[in-house]
């Protein structure tokens, strides 16, 4: 039963943060259409922060969706998951509750779609977070020249080794 109350905690949480964030969104897209906005976008972002703040929320959101996707099978098992009567087939039991509108247990036959919804969504999630993370990474090699191996030492320092010696060398 603890189990149980700890899933529907985390669906709630998931819950929340996925509404917190589609509100976030939303207002940031009603602000960049404005077009006063247009001219000083280009100076007043950090372009590498921002890519580095949005795979961190990716990765957040992948391990969210994950855990969250979990959770269908296991709520519908103990009755924990309901749905308005008049939206599930009909059944004898469920007609007098269906007349009155309420809202009733689903069944494990009837939650295969929300189930494979969850997983969709977490395997969606997961390929959001990969792409971000090549994205960052093709940035990060592309802006940022790095030495080459040789370049970082001098020509004597590259010299090879000999007379070897050591506690495990001979």
């Amino acid at each position: 039963m603890n189990r149980c109350l700890i899933q529907v905690d985390r669906f709630r949480e998931y819950v929340t943060a996925t509404t917190t964030l589609h509100t976030q969104l939303t207002a940031i897209q009603h602000d960049s259409l404005s077009p006063s906005n247009h001219n000083d976008s280009g100076r007043r972002i950090n372009v590498d922060q921002a890519m580095t703040d949005l795979r961190y929320a990716a990765t957040d959101l992948s391990e969210l969706t994950h855990t969250a996707a979990q959770l269908p099978e296991p709520l519908i098992r103990s009755g924990l998951l309901f749905a308005p009567a008049r939206i599930l087939p009909s059944t004898m039991e469920r007609l007098h509750d269906r007349n009155h509108g309420k809202y009733v247990p689903i069944q494990l036959t009837e939650g295969a779609e929300l189930m494979n919804a969850a997983q969709a969504g977490a395997s969606a999630g997961r390929g959001v977070r990969a792409t971000l993370e090549k994205r960052v990474k093709l940035a990060t090699t592309t802006d940022l020249p790095t030495p080459t191996p040789a370049g970082r030492f001098s020509h004597g320092e590259l010299a090879p080794a000999t007379n070897l010696s050591g506690p495990d060398l001979f």
